[in-house]
């Protein structure tokens, strides 16, 4: 066993936890959001990493997938975006007419997002604090229909915001269909979670930017055919689809108030 020198502390092993998602979003908004600056590493649970230009984040309108720019010009009135990240939907939607409240667990990223000029909040989407009101409409971009995270959880996280909704408010949210990824170690995921009896687009990842690491959290990816069999009984309902390759968007409408959430 190699001892610390003398007078010398043992050197941390391993990430700090922190908000790296955030930290990530500051350092690329101090370097004006340019591409090549900044990134964020998502590390899943076996080990496989994605690493992320974080200036994507910053995209403005034109530079959207088109499924997103689909979803973005239909969010008219009052609109929550959750998840907000570094604003970019928030913006767009108000650059259109509509009336935005961005709200983001991350510090670093309602920061940012209210540098450029969003009313951002540090919340979670499980929370009801009564101030925010109620909402015509919901945006789930930037994949954040991975925010439901899994086949149990999604149902009381939809219950959350229904609260927020009236009859008639319309949610937008995006993912991709995980079964479309042939890659090898995805497949394998992909399997190994079915074995467990989880969905077979679960993951459990982190967020890592430098030395900081956000904790654990589960994200959902899910074919639009999973979501509709997710929200059976839910109240919502998917009422109009766009889809991009792997990918797609889903405008989810409130069709009745007070439903029966299944246990």
């Amino acid at each position: 066993m190699i001892k610390p020198e003398h007078g010398r502390e043992p050197k941390v092993v391993g990430p700090v936890l922190g908000d790296g998602f955030g930290e990530a979003l500051r350092e690329c908004w101090t370097a004006g959001g340019k591409t090549g600056h900044s990134y964020a590493t998502i590390e899943r649970d076996d080990g496989f990493l994605f690493i992320t230009d974080v200036a994507e984040y910053f995209d403005d309108f034109d530079k959207l997938e088109r499924h997103e720019q689909w979803a973005v010009k239909r969010a008219k009135g009052r609109v929550l975006d959750i998840g907000c990240g570094a604003g970019r939907h928030a913006i767009a939607a108000a650059d259109m007419g509509a009336d935005v409240i961005g709200i983001d667990p991350s510090p670093g990223a309602v920061y940012v997002s209210q540098q450029r000029g969003v009313r951002a909040l540090k919340r979670t989407m499980k929370e009801q604090e009564p101030d925010i009101g109620k909402f015509d409409c919901m945006l789930l971009l930037g994949y954040n229909l991975g925010l439901l995270e899994s086949r149990q959880e999604a149902v009381e996280i939809l219950a959350s915001l229904a609260l927020k909704a009236e009859v008639g408010t319309r949610l937008f949210g995006n993912s991709l269909d995980p079964a479309m990824s042939s890659h090898p170690d995805h497949a394998r995921y992909r399997e190994e979670n079915r074995r467990q009896g989880r969905m077979p687009g679960a993951y459990q990842v982190r967020i890592r930017h430098k030395n900081l690491t956000t904790d654990w959290f589960d994200y959902l990816y899910l074919s639009s055919k999973e979501l509709e069999e997710l929200i059976v009984d839910t109240g919502w309902e998917i009422t109009e689809m766009e889809t991009e390759g792997q990918s797609y968007a889903v405008e989810l409408t409130l069709t009745r108030a007070g439903a029966v959430f299944p246990a």
